[in-house]
């Protein structure tokens, strides 16, 4: 679905932070085939990476420009204004739901951004044409109910209504623009709504 807080003119930028935002489906994959012993420190460590290269950001200038030389194609014009990334973002969400949710909660909360906010960017950029709210659109919106059902089909411990009140729930919150960064809102939203799901059906 389209970002209306991302002002990047060039559609070059666009879609490469999308693309790199799909390819994040690789921590919920990685998390899915591995036991606790093995993902949890492995979030833990990115995620203090993650810290690490926030802090330099900000208290060096030299650290900032190279870094921005590197990404700076990526990143939100708010995000170069020293704000969290939402790589940061991302990683918290991955290392908070890690270690405090069952596995098939925080896989599929994960796969929820992943895959289904991905996707919803590319369709609600270039085929949305019914407004919802603000940029928000009826095309995007469907795209990431769709594709997050489906990507979080296969995985085990759900019941097929759970599944699909939980594709319907994160792509509630995406479309609502609730005023925090949605790497964070969308799976850890949607992860509190699947473990209050799971803990009453």
């Amino acid at each position: 679905m389209h970002d209306p807080h991302y002002n990047q003119s060039s559609q070059y930028d666009i879609t490469l932070r999308k693309g790199i935002h799909f390819l994040s489906v690789l921590i919920p994959v990685g998390i899915y085939f591995t036991p606790p012993g093995v993902h949890r420190p492995i979030t833990l460590l990115l995620f203090i990476i993650a810290v690490v290269v926030e802090l330099s950001r900000r208290y060096s200038s030299n650290f900032n420009r190279v870094f921005e030389y590197y990404f700076g194609p990526m990143l939100k014009d708010t995000e170069k204004r020293f704000s969290l990334t939402g790589a940061t973002y991302l990683l918290l969400s991955a290392f908070v739901l890690s270690w405090v949710m069952p596995k098939g909660i925080c896989v599929s909360s994960l796969l929820y951004l992943s895959v289904g906010d991905a996707i919803a960017g590319f369709v609600g950029k270039r085929w949305g044409r019914h407004r919802l709210i603000k940029a928000k659109t009826l095309e995007g919106s469907s795209a990431m109910f769709l594709s997050s059902f489906m990507v979080t089909l296969p995985v085990k411990g759900f019941s097929l209504p759970v599944k699909i009140l939980g594709s319907l729930f994160a792509t509630m919150l995406e479309a609502l623009e609730i005023p925090l960064d949605d790497n964070v809102i969308i799976p850890l939203g949607a992860g509190l709504f699947l473990w209050i799901l799971t803990s009453i059906l």
